[in-house]
């Protein structure tokens, strides 16, 4: 994610890809990327796709079943 210049990252914790929040967060600082732990995977992906309309390269962690919260976004 470094490498490839994302500078916007979510998660909602409690799922399984929490782990991968977790080290994000320790390093988004020095990084130069906002990352935030969502209040439910709908919002992760509003927030970054927002992020990618904009035009900054995002990324968003979710377990597979969290894609119907995050469906609500598409609608």
């Amino acid at each position: 994610m470094i490498e490839a210049g994302v500078k916007i990252s979510a998660v909602y914790p409690g799922s399984r890809t929490s782990e991968i929040g977790v080290r994000l967060a320790e390093i988004a600082n020095e990084s130069g990327i906002y990352f935030e732990f969502s209040t439910n995977e709908k919002v992760t992906t509003e927030l970054t796709a927002s992020a990618a309309i904009a035009g900054a390269p995002a990324t968003v962690f979710m377990k597979s079943v969290g894609l119907n919260v995050a469906a609500d976004s598409f609608v």
